[in-house]
């Protein structure tokens, strides 16, 4: 297991996204249900690889897949902001309550919580809700703010201001 996430690592530095996934997805089945948190941090990155790989059904099982093992919070959080992605393809107004359920997830993280504000500002303003966007990328700067993050900060300020614009 420890090998084939090496190894999708690899494939992943390399632009082989897909690849990636089906190591990454291969290196969670192989490890043990000992290593639960392991296991589970495996799927997710899988999942991650095949959402980038163009694949969000496969995507959404595998996320499924996760939160049927009952994860911690954060780790909840991060599987509903992956979910959310894959989600938001087809249909973006499901990715609101997905994203909503990770942000009461993320509990003191502030990089967390930024990033998921600024996915629900995104979506947000997808569906033409400027005015609740901008409330979501506020909070993300003062989130981003708080945490240090200055790439998150300056992405949330960025969108700030051309919300402001575009809601005058």
């Amino acid at each position: 297991a420890l090998l084939l996430h090496v190894a999708a690592d690899h494939a992943r530095a390399r632009g082989a996204v897909g690849v990636a996934a089906e190591l990454e997805e291969r290196a969670a089945q192989l490890t043990p249900i000992t290593q639960l948190d392991v296991r589970q941090q495996r799927a997710l990155r899988a999942a991650r690889h095949l959402l980038d790989a163009g694949d969000p059904e496969r995507s959404r099982a595998l996320c499924q897949s996760v939160l049927d093992t009952n994860p911690p919070p954060a780790l909840r959080a991060d599987v509903l902001h992956v979910l959310a992605g894959a989600s938001v393809i087809e249909q973006p107004t499901d990715a609101i309550p997905l994203l909503s359920e990770a942000l009461a997830c993320a509990g003191d993280d502030v990089v967390r919580a930024a990033a998921l504000e600024m996915a629900l500002a995104v979506v947000l303003a997808s569906l033409l809700d400027l005015p609740t966007s901008l409330r979501h990328t506020t909070r993300a700067a003062e989130l981003a703010e708080q945490s240090g993050d200055t790439a998150l900060l300056g992405e949330a300020i960025a969108t700030r201001e051309l919300l402001r614009v575009m809601t005058r």
